[in-house]
């Protein structure tokens, strides 16, 4: 973005202001984040790997904020979420952040199962899935 807002006389860049306003409307249209976690991972194909009830405990433990894989790499992760109560039937949406561009033309991507069945491609920019209701 190129160009200067102005700002009770205050030169701000218009990439920090743009930043500003779109962390102020993620607070409305994220109203309630809750974490998703713990995962588990396994750097490699795994057939059958979406099926909800899929042994995964020999699978390794991942934290948000672990670094996994490179250049090329295939790995699963999976998690177990339960909605809670209060949320039951309302707008939701899964957010990932699944890794910076790397500086040429690639980046990471995924694709997201629920419940065993395909949902949507993540990348960097499509990190948020919506959720059907009845979930």
């Amino acid at each position: 973005l190129a160009g200067l807002f102005r700002r009770r006389g205050v030169k701000l860049l218009a990439r920090e202001k743009t930043g500003k306003i779109l962390w102020e409307v993620a607070g409305t249209v994220y109203r309630e984040r809750l974490v998703i976690g713990p995962f588990k991972t396994f750097p490699n194909e795994c057939a059958g790997a979406e099926a909800p009830g899929f042994d995964d405990r020999g699978w390794a433990d991942f934290a948000l904020g672990d670094a996994w894989g490179g250049y090329d790499a295939v790995a699963w992760f999976r998690a177990r979420l339960r909605v809670p109560e209060r949320l039951r039937g309302k707008k939701l949406a899964l957010r990932f952040v699944v890794g910076p561009r790397d500086g040429g033309d690639s980046t990471a991507e995924t694709l997201l199962f629920v419940n065993g069945v395909p949902l949507q491609a993540v990348d960097v920019w499509h990190g948020a899935a919506w959720l059907a209701a009845e979930l």
